[in-house]
């Protein structure tokens, strides 16, 4: 057996190929690992770069922001913006990142900071608006419509007008503050919270001595007890009488206004045999406040609660009980609901005393309609004018003015009989006071403040103006014959030195007066 051996062939080719692809290779790692080399170099300096355009971008980010605040401080010197530097140092590590790393509160931050002066200075000027309406009315005084509520209640002892004053001031210190009324002492910062959708303000408020008293969030005050105002309804009660008035039908002497109403009667002469009388009649209050109640209801259930209870506990005092403060009207439980009912009807039915009471409502309450003519044989419980008590008590005063001026204000006046004047003293320091008699201003002003003084005819009532009218009216009749008396005695003087010029012979005292009298009596003759 013969051994065979296989036939070995040889494949030069493919060992060429091996070798190619060896040295292929080689060449595209050399490629790839050079292009790397160039692609890092290139994204160092793209990175350094983009380096330095962030630090450039985020200090004139910073440099814009600061400004703004700086320029808020400026033109808001009353107020702390320390709280708003360290938000820069915060963005300004923002926006030294690249944008793609930032979270929502990063961009948010970047967002209101660079809006930061424009938001601040809008919440700013809202915040001032929204105290507009509080330091206009704390400007009036209390017991006035438009002005801050004084917190009236029956269950608190009465108040000084000094305390009241006090209390008010205690009351709304954080306000007084906040919009710095009549330079009340304290202090305000201002903070912010960027990392929202929109930025959030808070401003905090703070005594004279640097504690921290309120605060609010943005522009809104509720945090800080905003005080109700009492409504200004003046409009709306002219409003009501002009209606009334109308529904009375007061042009008509058969209208129910005149109904039973007292006839008043006036002589047509002064003679004592007069017996002609002009009737008339005024309308009836009763008739007015029942006709005017459903309107002033409507006008009070238009108001909230609270300024409608404010309203009757300061405007409507004189004719009401205080009621209990409350934001709205409970309702609910049968209860509150009666409670309601009956604190409504109240304060309209005194809204409606207060309507009459207004100068248009006496106007028309005082209007009388005439009635015709009647005579004494037809006429019926005829009243005599009233007696001049105006009148009559200022001749009282006028007696003895200085013992007047100790009893009603216990202060000791002096008279100085020479000069015809009346010395009150004043406050320590201060210069007395004097009242010139020989000068017709100046003695209606002294015994026009001893009327005031006296309270003998305070209030509003008929009675109290009539008396204040015959007292004014005394008062100046009797000043008008005093002038003119004291003007035709420096005539009569005059006229004699011109006279004794004239007559230079010798006369004795008496017939030389009568000459005179009997020459200035003719000359005032000749003159008419």
């Amino acid at each position: 057996m013969s051994y065979r051996n296989p036939k070995q062939i040889v494949d030069t080719q493919s060992g060429q190929h091996v070798r190619d692809m060896q040295k292929s290779l080689a060449d595209t790692f050399s490629k790839y690992s050079s292009s790397i080399n160039t692609i890092m170099k290139k994204q160092a300096e793209e990175e350094a770069k983009a380096s330095e355009l962030a630090r450039a971008r985020s200090n004139k980010y910073t440099n814009k922001v600061s400004g703004d605040i700086n320029q808020l401080a400026n033109k808001n010197k009353a107020i702390d913006f320390s709280a708003f530097t360290p938000w820069l140092g915060v963005t300004n590590d923002i926006m030294k990142k690249q944008p793609h790393t930032w979270d929502q509160k990063d961009r948010n931050t970047v967002n209101n900071m660079n809006t930061l002066g424009t938001d601040a200075a809008d919440n700013l000027a809202n915040t001032i608006a929204s105290g507009e309406t509080y330091v206009g009315a704390r400007g009036l005084p209390l017991f006035t419509e438009g002005a801050i509520y004084s917190g009236f209640t029956n269950s608190e002892k009465e108040m000084t007008p000094e305390e009241r004053a006090k209390y008010i001031d205690n009351s709304y210190k954080k306000l007084d503050i906040l919009y710095g009324v009549d330079g009340t002492p304290g202090s305000k910062s201002y903070e912010i919270d960027p990392t929202g959708l929109k930025t959030e303000f808070r401003t905090i408020i703070y005594d004279e001595n640097g504690v921290e008293i309120g605060s609010s969030r943005n522009s809104t005050m509720d945090s800080l007890d905003i005080p109700v105002i009492i409504p200004k309804e003046r409009k709306n009660m002219q409003q009501l009488v002009k209606q009334t008035a109308a529904s009375m039908d007061l042009n008509s002497v058969t209208s129910i206004a005149y109904k039973d109403q007292e006839s008043i009667e006036v002589p047509l002469s002064k003679d004592p045999s007069n017996t002609k009388f002009q009737s008339s009649k005024k309308p009836s209050r009763a008739l007015f406040l029942k006709l005017a109640y459903e309107d002033a209801l409507a006008n009070i259930k238009a108001l909230p609660a609270d300024e409608a209870i404010a309203y009757n506990n300061d405007i409507l005092k004189k004719y009401n009980n205080p009621i209990k403060m409350r934001k709205k009207w409970v309702g609910g439980t049968e209860e509150q609901i009666a409670l309601d009912k009956k604190d409504l009807e109240s304060i309209a039915k005194a809204y409606a005393q207060y309507a009459a009471d207004t100068p248009e409502g006496r106007e028309v309450l005082n209007k009388s309609k005439d009635f015709g003519i009647t005579t004494r044989k037809q006429k019926e419980n005829y009243n005599p004018p009233p007696p001049n008590k105006g009148a009559d008590f200022y001749n009282k005063i006028k007696q003895n003015p200085i013992s007047f001026l100790r009893e009603f204000t216990e202060i000791k006046g002096t008279f100085d009989k020479d000069k015809n004047t009346i010395s009150v003293p004043q406050k320590k320091g201060e210069k007395d006071l004097v009242f010139n008699m020989n000068d017709p201003d100046s003695r209606i002003d002294f015994y026009t403040r001893m009327l005031k003084f006296s309270k003998f005819a305070k209030g509003d009532s008929d009675s109290a103006k009539l008396i204040r009218s015959q007292f004014s009216e005394a008062l100046r009749a009797d000043n008008s014959k005093k002038f003119a008396a004291k003007t035709e005695q420096k005539e009569f003087e005059k006229f004699a030195d011109e006279w004794d010029k004239n007559n230079p012979a010798p006369y004795n005292s008496a017939f030389r007066m009568q000459s005179i009298m009997d020459a200035y009596k003719e000359s005032k003759k000749n003159k008419k």
